[in-house]
């Protein structure tokens, strides 16, 4: 009886996780084969045991490892995963006949997380001057060494993670990874960049005589004051900030020298036109295009555009429109609280602009400057006219008109939002 209990015992571990490699008798018809556990987490070189599960009979089975330098198994079933982190795979399969077989994913992880950083940089963003080097050290958390390989598909790294970058622009992908786990690894980018340039100076610049314009300088692609600015024509602050002369127009170049390096430079050029127009993107409507009269009111003029340019507008709300009579906007602090603020209608941009009288008209559509009771009190704040205001003509300074978006100037409500502003040539 002993015997047969023992049998019996042998015969229905078979029919759940199949035979070895040994040659058992095959039992019934296998239906399926898998592998339990599966998903399978380990950490690397850490072992565990798998069962094949055969379904609606046994046979001598065939463990394996599909995955190249994916760890070893013997044919018990037990997995020794690879020292790399990654996903393996494992195979179980009829040693009679291979095609019916079941797989399993080995997810081999040491916890180490990398990290790449300079001694500008903790964490980026990274940039070196063309032709130049930059130190690079990375971290792995979790390991009990930092110790990594480090490699780039732009210029050169060293063993140390020297980059050196080549003569052009261009972007360096930097990859460390763990000498203890070569499955951890992390990649940044590196902009290759001029020493020194001026931020978009390859965009098309548009101003007034009298507008100015506000320029950034990079060096070694971080933004840096450590410039001297110059300019050809009008006059530039140390900060940056140009200004067009009274009656220039052409082209104006802007320079910035490195203080530390005066042989490096970078210019830009500004189109100084006679008349410029002036475009209202609003969110919900459409666009309104201004022209501008710098012939009648020359500093109002170059106040919108310098503004313009300046990306004053963007995201301002129409905070006034009175049915029939004007319809208004330029509050800069629409864009931090609510349109029922009692202080709504009072903000500009931290300065005011002389009152400029001329022969301008506020007729339908024209465009005039907003006050307070100073009549040298405007900033920013415009308006356009609904219809004729002959009451408004001599108070309020008229510079321009409504070129195009008449139909967009009459949907216009409290509440609308300018997304862009932008200058243009007429």
């Amino acid at each position: 009886m002993r015997s047969f209990l023992i049998g019996l015992l042998c015969t229905i571990t078979c029919l759940l996780v199949g035979c070895g490699g040994s040659g058992a008798a095959p039992s019934g018809t296998v239906n399926n084969v898998s592998i339990s556990p599966n998903p399978v987490h380990l950490k690397p070189t850490q072992k565990v045991q798998l069962t094949a599960i055969l379904d609606g009979g046994s046979a001598p089975i065939t463990w394996s490892v599909n995955t190249p330098n994916g760890g070893t198994i013997l044919q018990t079933g037990e997995y020794t995963a690879p020292s790399t982190s990654g996903t393996y795979v494992v195979q179980v399969a009829l040693t009679s006949n291979p095609a019916k077989f079941g797989m399993a994913n080995a997810i081999v992880d040491s916890g180490y997380f990398l990290s790449i950083s300079s001694a500008n940089s903790p964490s980026g963003p990274f940039f070196v001057p063309f032709n130049g080097t930059l130190q690079l050290s990375a971290k792995v958390n979790g390991a009990s060494s930092n110790d990594v390989t480090w490699a780039t598909d732009y210029g050169s790294i060293s063993s140390g993670g020297l980059l050196s970058a080549p003569g052009t622009a261009g972007t360096a992908h930097v990859t460390a990874t763990s000498v203890l786990d070569p499955g951890k690894s992390v990649t940044i980018p590196v902009g290759v960049v001029p020493p020194i340039s001026i931020v978009n100076g390859s965009d098309t610049k548009l101003a007034l005589p009298l507008s100015r314009y506000t320029f950034t300088a990079k060096i070694s692609g971080e933004v840096s004051t450590n410039v001297d600015w110059s300019a050809d024509t009008g006059t530039i602050t140390t900060a940056g900030v140009w200004t067009a002369n009274s009656s220039f127009t052409g082209t104006a170049t802007i320079t910035a020298t490195s203080k530390a390096d005066n042989s490096k430079s970078d210019s830009t050029a500004v189109t100084v036109a006679p008349n410029l127009n002036v475009r209202f993107s609003f969110l919900s409507q459409g666009d309104v295009v201004l022209s501008l009269r710098p012939d009648k009111a020359p500093i109002t003029c170059a106040n919108l555009v310098s503004l313009t340019n300046e990306k004053f507008y963007n995201g301002i709300f129409v905070h006034r429109y009175e049915a029939g009579t004007v319809v208004q906007w330029g509050d800069p602090l629409t864009k931090t609280k609510p349109l029922t603020d009692p202080s709504i209608g009072t903000g500009g941009p931290g300065y005011t602009i002389n009152f400029e009288p001329n022969s301008l008209l506020n007729l339908h559509y024209s465009l005039g400057m907003a006050r307070g009771s100073d009549l040298n009190s405007a900033g920013s704040q415009i308006y356009i006219c609904l219809s004729d205001q002959p009451g408004f003509d001599g108070n309020y300074v008229v510079f321009g008109a409504v070129a195009a978006g008449t139909a967009i100037i009459d949907a216009l409500r409290k509440g609308d939002q300018i997304s862009t502003a932008t200058v243009e040539l007429p």
